[in-house]
C-alpha cells in the first residue's frame, strides 16, 4: 500500500503528467506525502481513527492531507468535518479530497478553531494535530473541542513540546505560526482534565534520533529548479524520510519534541467557562 499519504499523492499526481508524476508517485510510495506530520506523526494519530464512528471533525486541518489519507486507509464510512481559517489551505484540502473522490463524505468549513459552528455533542471523534500552539486561547479550542464531541467521545491531539525550537530552530518556530514553544506531556494532560477530558492514552515521539534527519528533511523540501537537481533533491527526500521513519521506531533516548495524547470526554463545560 506504500507509506502513509501515498494513497493521497497517488491521486493528486493523476492530474499531473511526465517527470512531476513519476517523482511524486515514487517519492509517494516509500515515504508518502513527505512532510514530517506525514513521516512520524500523522501515522500514530490515523490508526487511532474511530471507523465506527459517524462524525468526525479534523479541526486545523490544513491541506487535509491527515484525514483524506485516514479515509481511504480505513475505509470509513461516515462524514469528515474539515475546519481550517486560512482559506487557501482550504481549498487545496478541497482539491485533495476530490482528487481522491471523497467530496460527498468531506465538509469544508473556513473558521476558526476557537469559535466553531457546530452544535453541542455533533461529533464521535476530534482531532487537533499540531493546532493549540497557533493560536493565544488554546483554552478555549479545548473547551470548543469539548462542547462539539459527544460524551465518552474521543480526542486525538499532539502538539510540540518545548524543545521543538531546539530541533528546527526557532526562526522555523516562528515562521510557521507558533505562539507558544510547546507542552509538556504532563502540562498538556492537566490541561485536558481542566476541560472536562479523562486522558486515556499519551505518548512521546520524535526523539534525538530523529533531530538531524527530521531537519535535513525539511531544508531538502524546498522546489529547486531544473530536472537533475529536482530529481536530486526527490532521492534525499527519500532518503531522509526512510531514515526518520526507521529511527522513530526505535528511538527511546528521550529529548522528545512532539506528544500525542488520547483522552475523553468525561464531562461538559462550554468556551464561556474557561
Amino acid at each position: 500500500m506504500g507509506a502513509f499519504g501515498y494513497l493521497t499523492v497517488r491521486a493528486v499526481s493523476h492530474y499531473e503528467t511526465g517527470i512531476t508524476k513519476l517523482l511524486r508517485e515514487w517519492r509517494g510510495f516509500l515515504i508518502g506525502s513527505g512532510d514530517l506530520h506525514g513521516l512520524v506523526r500523522c501515522p500514530p494519530l490515523s490508526r487511532r481513527w474511530a471507523v465506527s464512528a459517524k462524525w468526525v471533525a479534523d479541526l486545523g486541518c490544513g491541506c487535509g492531507y491527515f484525514h483524506t489519507e485516514s479515509l481511504l486507509r480505513t475505509g470509513f464510512a461516515g462524514c469528515v468535518l474539515a475546519a481550517e481559517r486560512d482559506f487557501e489551505a482550504l481549498r487545496s484540502a478541497r482539491k485533495v479530497s476530490r482528487a481522491c473522490g471523497l467530496e460527498s463524505q468531506i465538509f469544508h468549513v473556513c473558521c476558526s478553531v476557537d469559535a466553531l459552528p457546530f452544535a453541542d455533542e455533533a461529533f464521535d471523534q476530534v482531532f487537533l494535530v499540531d493546532v493549540i500552539e497557533h493560536v493565544q486561547d488554546d483554552n478555549r479550542v479545548l473547551a470548543e473541542a469539548g462542547r462539539i464531541l459527544r460524551e465518552g467521545g474521543k480526542l486525538e491531539i499532539s502538539t510540540p513540546t518545548p524543545l521543538y525550537p531546539s530541533v528546527f530552530g526557532r526562526a522555523f518556530h516562528k515562521g510557521i505560526g507558533h505562539v507558544r514553544d510547546g507542552y509538556t506531556l504532563d502540562e498538556l494532560t492537566e490541561r485536558l482534565r481542566a476541560a472536562s477530558f479523562r486522558v486515556s492514552r499519551r505518548g512521546r515521539n520524535t526523539g534525538l534520533l530523529l533531530w538531524p534527519w527530521m531537519r535535513l528533511a525539511y531544508r531538502s523540501q524546498a522546489a529547486p529548479r531544473g530536472l537533475f537537481r529536482r530529481i536530486l533533491s526527490n532521492m534525499m527526500l527519500v532518503v531522509l524520510g526512510i531514515l526518520t521513519r526507521m529511527s522513530s521506531r526505535v528511538d527511546v533516548f528521550g529529548g522528545y519534541c512532539s506528544n500525542a495524547v488520547e483522552a475523553e470526554k468525561a464531562g461538559w463545560c462550554t468556551s464561556d467557562d474557561v
